[in-house]
């Protein structure tokens, strides 16, 4: 078990305690994934989406949070 990698994925809106989790997972050494829920257009130039603790970062929608 302990050859296995965790990859955390934080789903979440444009909001403080998205960015707080990312910072928490990022300073315990994590690089977790982000699934950005978007409100409105300007969402896509969030400061969330802006962290250096993010691996990778995807954009959706609410209604189409399953299929991304």
């Amino acid at each position: 078990m302990d050859n296995l990698k965790a990859q955390p994925i934080v789903i979440g809106f444009s909001h403080y305690n998205t960015l707080g989790l990312l910072r928490s997972l990022g300073e315990a050494g994590y690089r977790p994934t982000l699934v950005l829920i978007r409100e409105r257009d300007s969402d896509l130039s969030s400061f969330v989406a802006k962290s250096k603790y993010i691996g990778t970062c995807y954009f959706t929608s609410e209604d189409k949070l399953i299929e991304t």
